[in-house]
């Protein structure tokens, strides 16, 4: 806090006088010093702006750019610190926006809030190696157009990488190899648990699947993909995924979508 020193008036022999106190809060400003003008007879004290100085210590400069970063967390997404503890929170589509497009959160813990609605919505490619809860909620309406490699709701899922009670529904995914909802490839290590894709369309000519794309080695259990998906695997591809690559691990799967293809 910044205090001006106070000033103390007496007048003697016509003349007014002006006596400053001493402040006991250290140089914490620079000296206002007044003017004195005289208007028809009287004294008008004319106070110039006062420049301030703060005494700031580099911990108290630390706390506050620690601090400004805390909020700028908390600001990109609905809370959270990223931690296991304390996932970041995931609510809106702009939140999943700002976790595509932040490189350096693709290992963090998500958990999300809210259903979200990916309608128009965009999404950076993401190699995801942290662990996203989808809290039993859904992502839907998503769609990507054109013939790249890797193509779902996530480039890659790396091999630390967890993703796990959530629902995929109405999202319309094409691309050319390695193609389905949720991921274009899994690697191994990777797990994917409780996971239901409703609804979606699938078009790929290679290694096309309902939910993952290729799987490296990767575990998928308690998931699934309902009748009113439809894949078109060109050439190779699955109901849940379309191709499998190492010691990949299944459990409690169940895939009921509409196949087309050579």
């Amino acid at each position: 806090m910044y205090l001006l020193q106070p000033l103390s008036y007496a007048r003697t022999t016509g003349k007014l006088l002006l006596y400053r106190r001493r402040s006991s809060l250290g140089p914490t400003m620079t000296s206002c010093l007044p003017d004195m003008q005289r208007q028809a007879g009287r004294h008008i004290l004319v106070r110039r702006v006062c420049a301030l100085r703060p005494n700031l210590s580099v911990p108290s400069i630390l706390f506050l750019l620690l601090t400004l970063v805390a909020r700028q967390g908390f600001a990109q997404y609905g809370g959270g610190d990223g931690t296991s503890g304390t996932p970041y929170v995931i609510s809106t589509a702009a939140h999943l926006e700002t976790l595509s497009q932040t490189s350096s959160d693709w290992d963090k813990h998500f958990r999300q809030t809210e259903n979200i609605n990916l309608n128009g919505v965009s999404l950076s490619d993401m190699n995801f190696s942290g662990v996203y809860d989808g809290n039993n909620l859904t992502i839907s309406n998503y769609t990507i157009t054109g013939t790249s490699d890797d193509r779902g709701l996530f480039r890659e899922l790396s091999s630390s990488a967890t993703v796990q009670n959530l629902t995929l529904h109405n999202f319309n995914i094409s691309g050319y190899s390695r193609v389905g909802a949720l991921a274009g490839k899994a690697a191994g290590g990777s797990t994917i648990s409780n996971v239901d894709v409703t609804s979606v369309t699938i078009d790929g000519n290679f290694d096309s699947g309902g939910i993952v794309g290729e799987c490296g080695g990767c575990t998928i259990e308690n998931s699934s993909v309902d009748a009113m998906s439809s894949i078109d695997c060109g050439n190779s591809g699955g109901g849940i995924v379309g191709k499998s690559v190492g010691s990949s691990t299944y459990n409690n799967l169940s895939g009921n979508a509409q196949m087309s293809g050579s």
